[in-house]
């Protein structure tokens, strides 16, 4: 499981590798929840995790 720092930036790369299983994403998307509501915030990142 790989957790710290990971945001909206820097996701796509880091879930690209094969290695990875599991990513700890909460901080980033309650962050970004509170600009701009949390359905938005979770579809924006299941959409840049699923790009691996």
């Amino acid at each position: 499981m790989l957790s710290h720092g990971l945001n909206y930036v820097n996701v796509v790369p880091v879930a690209a590798i094969p290695e990875i299983d599991e990513l700890s994403i909460g901080h980033a998307i309650i962050s970004y929840a509170l600009i701009v509501g949390l359905d938005k915030a979770v579809r924006e990142m299941r959409a840049l995790v699923q790009k691996r």
